[in-house]
């Protein structure tokens, strides 16, 4: 049975709390995601992040934090966010704008630490 947003906050809420040197990117609501990651041989190495504490956005972050661990750098710069949400659909519509937030996140870290 594949994990759900709840699952994954789960997960988050037991991480370890690494340190994040990266810009927040928020939206209208107030929401913020703000990521930093290790890039290696164009591949992404490690990936931390911090967020708004809102149980949809903290479980797509700690999805999006392990779904990309390994990946080419340059791919995750052309995700979109229903690659994200299509992993899952339990997601309500109102809450679907959490995944574009963690997506532009990541993306904006990536993008400097490939600069």
């Amino acid at each position: 049975m594949p994990l759900t947003v709840y699952d994954y906050f789960e997960r988050a809420y037991r991480r370890s709390l690494d340190p994040v040197a990266g810009e927040p990117v928020c939206d209208e609501h107030g929401n913020c995601a703000m990521f930093s990651v290790d890039v290696m041989a164009g591949r992404i190495a490690a990936v931390r992040y911090r967020c708004t504490v809102c149980i949809t956005l903290v479980g797509l972050c700690q999805h999006l934090s392990e779904l990309v661990t390994g990946l080419d750098a340059g791919a995750i710069l052309e995700m979109q966010p229903d690659t994200l949400l299509g992993l899952h659909p339990e997601v309500p519509e109102s809450k679907r704008p959490a995944a574009l937030l963690a997506l532009e996140a990541l993306q904006s870290a990536v993008g400097g630490a490939r600069q």
